[in-house]
């Protein structure tokens, strides 16, 4: 019977060098150490070894590495891949530099074998070690291009001045002066077997058992587990794809490919949820830090937790009430960071063999159908417009998704269409339409939000604004390509998007004369041409005697700018659009001609700008075609009709009785 205690001791780097091969589980984490961590590393490394003082037997300690043997000189990596991957990234660069071409040369000089890692699921990971030196370009896997910057900044660090050149000059006189010398000076190190015949590197080599006390096998994923358990957290992500790829799930044959090929598709999954243009049609930007998933595809997993009927409790006949409830009740208790993983623990926990194989292909199953799901509906752009608009307008992707997979067997997508049409519906419940006294300028009512309150539902109207008119499109286009009528949600969170008024709100608000000053010469510049020679004269006359009230008054005047509407009309929804962030904090206050020839220049250079936005800056909504530099009562009323009827089946039917 084999030793059950598990076994602590301290290895030096030199006694691993026996050609023994490490396995890098499936269930790890991909190594991701940064420039900063590989040159700690270094320098500690190279500070011990440049040391004159000193007694033989000393050792510079690594942190623990846990292992678990597996036979024919194979060691499962528990925890501690980080730092062995360093180590080795390290060792192999050494050789490189000092000409080994081939291990027999290096067994030929020092009798030692390089040990070697192998990737569970990574076939060829030996050969792509070989090239390491390639451009990181040259690699699409994340893993691989975390080893090829970390063997780069190696690189680096032995090459540039204050890398190891600086540690050698500052504990020893200066005899080496070459990258080469230098990695000879750390080989010797790395190369002790830590004998009391001079300095080494050690690990704190932690061996698990094969055997618990009871006899059966110990299982290395709850150790993993467990070892973690205070360090930096695993994500419930992390964890879960231990449970799901341990290798007691699979046996031989057709069941270890089974293995192999979740493998591929998670990390399908991953690549495509890291794509922002998929990530930000299901779920809303970030605005604070704890709002950011470490591994998206934690998401996943949550929406899995919250469809789960077991997990649904039916507390009303409204379907509303009900999805509200539980989604409040089901994200407090995922506010517990364990959660996800207990879930997906308990369903594992005690199976064996075949009935252990079919858990986990069933609930693999899920997950996939749940991904899949969320790829057709991108790939399907009307669809797509709707989700997106719900998921930035804060509606959990799991309520859709919750009412999708309970949808009854003879429903098509023209029902899901509905859903998804009712919930536009509820994210507008609060732009209130009221009857209007101008009857002839509005016959349908006004909308009754304004920038001074009611700012959600104008944000929410605006955003939806251009979903609805993409949409629209999309139901005429003669295009094949109808991905082109799909809204750029990944573009438009990236930009930061807000209302702004379109006919500057300057009665002016500058309240400061500095302030009044500053925008008049900043207006006067960027209008140019576009000012008369007279009107100018007249304008810089008054500031020359700091009139500034004067000065904006009779600029406005000069450029026939809408002086007579009032705050009111000033803060309505005709006179709000969205604009990115940078326009907003550049231009706000400028005078709308100012402002429309800024905002074409930049469409211009590229800059995306949703499609209402763009009318109404290149004043599409007049059709007369006159007054292109003014934003006019007229343009207003227009605008606002022009909203009023795009969001008519959307919005409170109140005051739209004429319609």
């Amino acid at each position: 019977m084999e030793e059950q205690n598990n076994d602590i001791q301290r290895k030096a780097v030199g006694e691993l060098l026996d050609g023994r091969t490490f396995v890098i589980p499936s269930y790890q984490r991909g190594y991701r150490w940064k420039k900063k961590q590989v040159i700690d590393l270094l320098n500690d490394l190279y500070s011990f070894a440049c040391k004159s003082e000193g007694e033989d037997g000393e050792f510079y300690c690594l942190q623990p590495i846990i292992v678990q043997e597996n036979g024919e000189s194979k060691w499962e990596v528990v925890d501690g891949q980080q730092r062995l991957t360093t180590i080795y990234i390290l060792l192999r660069y050494i050789l490189r530099k000092l000409r080994y071409h081939d291990e027999k040369e290096f067994y030929d000089d020092y009798r030692k074998k390089l040990f070697h890692l192998e990737y569970e699921t990574r076939q060829g990971s030996e050969q792509f070690f070989d090239k390491m030196d390639e451009d990181i370009s040259k690699t699409n896997v994340i893993d691989y291009a975390y080893i090829i910057n970390a063997y780069h900044h190696i690189d680096e660090w032995f090459s540039e001045p204050k890398g190891a050149a600086a540690l050698y000059e500052h504990y020893k006189p200066a005899s080496i002066n070459s990258p080469k010398g230098y990695a000879e000076e750390l080989l010797k190190l790395l190369l002790n077997d830590g004998d009391n015949k001079g300095r080494s590197v050690q690990f704190i080599w932690y061996e698990l058992s094969r055997q618990q006390e009871d006899g059966k096998p110990k299982n290395p994923i709850d150790e993993f587990v467990r070892i973690n358990n205070g360090k930096i957290a695993l994500t419930n992500a992390e964890l879960i794809k231990g449970l799901f790829l341990q290798k007691k799930n699979f046996g031989s044959g057709e069941e270890d490919l089974k293995q192999i090929e979740i493998a591929m598709e998670w990390e399908n999954i991953e690549n495509e949820l890291h794509r922002d243009d998929f990530w930000y049609y299901i779920r809303k930007k970030e605005t604070a830090p704890d709002e950011v998933l470490p591994n998206r595809i934690d998401y996943l997993f949550s929406i899995e937790y919250k469809t789960d009927e077991k997990n649904w409790i039916g507390q009303s006949t409204v379907e509303k009430d009900n999805d509200d409830l539980n989604l409040k009740r089901l994200n407090q208790e995922l506010s517990d960071k364990d959660r996800l993983f207990i879930y997906y623990n308990q369903k594992f926990e005690g199976l064996e063999g075949n009935a252990l194989h079919k858990k986990i292909h069933e609930e693999w199953q899920k997950v996939l159908v749940c991904f899949r799901t969320l790829q057709d509906w991108y790939n399907d752009p009307e669809i797509y417009n709707y989700v997106g608009y719900l998921s930035q307008c804060g509606v959990e992707i799991s309520a859709i998704y919750h009412h999708y997979v309970m949808m009854d067997d003879t429903e098509e997508r023209d029902d899901f269409i509905r859903y998804l049409k009712e919930q536009v519906k509820y994210t507008l419940r609060g732009v209130k339409v009221q009857p209007s006294e101008n009857k002839m300028e509005f016959p349908h009512g006004m909308i009754a939000n304004s920038y001074k309150g009611g700012r959600e539902g104008i944000y929410n109207a605006l955003l939806f604004l251009n979903i609805n008119m993409m949409n629209q499109q999309l139901k005429n286009a003669t295009s094949h390509d109808s991905n082109i009528y799909k809204f750029p949600f990944d573009v438009f969170v990236s930009q930061n998007w807000d209302i702004e008024h379109i006919d500057s709100y300057t009665t002016n608000p500058l309240k400061k004369q500095q302030d009044q000053k500053k925008w008049l010469e900043t207006e006067i510049n960027g209008l140019g041409d576009e000012l008369k020679e007279e009107d100018k004269t007249e304008v810089e006359l008054l500031m020359s005697e700091a009139k500034y009230k004067e000065a904006i008054a009779t600029l406005q005047k000069a450029l026939d700018e809408d002086m007579d509407a009032t705050e009111e009309e000033k803060n309505s929804i005709g006179n709000l659009t969205l604009l990115d962030s940078t326009t907003n904090r550049q231009y706000h206050n400028d005078l709308f001609i100012l402002k429309r020839n800024r905002i074409l220049n930049r469409i211009k250079g590229g800059i995306f700008v949703p499609s209402t936005t763009l009318y109404v800056f290149a004043k599409l909504f007049d059709e007369s075609g006159k007054d292109l530099t003014k934003w006019r009562h007229d343009d207003k009323v227009k605008y606002h009709n022009y909203i009023l009827k795009s969001l008519g089946d959307y919005i409170s039917k109140e005051g739209l009785e004429n319609e």
